[in-house]
């Protein structure tokens, strides 16, 4: 009788750990195979990257020394039309398990890391898994009083590096050097300038936002009524920004402050 048969086998490596924007990043790399063959097994290599990013917002003390490294079985079968499981185990007790582009017929349960179903294709699949600690990677969690939509997090926003909180905005930097934000735009708060080069910092005051760019200037936009989103001209070497709610503090590389 043919089988159509589903196999993985994998091989991993080395892991590490270290430390990024008070946050603890670990990763570790398998090479894997997965087929879903009418009558035979083929061996197909893939590659899939385990990644955990713990967020420790305001606090710098690591909450893991390392990162999770997956200990799964490391050959698994199965046969099409026939139920499989497979179960992604892993060190450090991770939260939540990821699985993407897998076969027709099998998903994942994110909480328990079981990938279970019924394949109901043959073929081959290139599949990503993670394994995480706390809150996925690079996505931001807000919640409190929801005026204009503060705490609604953008759908799909994800590579979040650095979070700040205005009067009635939200501000997110991304690890492209891009900035995000929601909530009310009254004064055009959460309207980025357009053409606004690579952000390495931000801060949200009142009603205006500023953002550090990679030159060591700053540039803000939102309410002016205070002067609050226009820099003393040539300020330069500006390590740190930081926004109250109608006015703006930088601190220079040389460790004077300007306000």
């Amino acid at each position: 009788m043919s089988e159509n048969k589903v196999k993985i086998t994998i091989d991993y490596y080395c892991g590490l750990a270290f430390i990024a924007y008070q946050a603890l990043m670990g990763q570790s790399n398998r090479n894997q195979s997965m087929t879903i063959q009418n009558g035979k097994n083929i061996r197909q290599n893939f590659t899939a990257i385990v990644m955990c990013l713990i967020s420790l917002l305001g606090a710098a003390t690591p909450l893991h020394a390392q990162a999770p490294v997956i200990t799964s079985a490391a050959t698994i079968e199965g046969t099409v039309g026939q139920p499989f499981s497979y179960s992604i185990t892993a060190t450090e007790s991770p939260t939540s398990f990821g699985a993407a582009n897998l076969p027709a017929g099998v998903s994942l349960n994110p909480t328990t890391g079981v990938i279970s179903g019924t394949p109901t294709t043959a073929g081959t699949y290139t599949i990503n898994l993670t394994a995480s600690i706390g809150i996925p990677s690079g996505t931001v969690v807000a919640w409190g009083y929801n005026y204009s939509g503060v705490t609604t997090v953008p759908v799909g926003l994800t590579d979040v590096t650095g979070i700040a909180a205005g009067g009635y905005h939200t501000v997110a930097l991304k690890s492209d050097g891009t900035v995000v934000a929601w909530g009310d735009n009254g004064s055009g708060q959460t309207t980025p300038p357009a053409g606004l080069p690579y952000v390495t910092a931000i801060a949200a005051g009142g009603y205006h936002t500023v953002a550090l760019k990679s030159d060591w200037t700053e540039v803000a936009w939102g309410a002016n009524w205070n002067g609050q989103t226009t820099p003393p001209a040539g300020l330069t070497g500006v390590t740190r920004i930081a926004a109250g709610g109608y006015h703006t503090v930088a601190l220079k590389s040389d460790g004077t402050v300007v306000a």
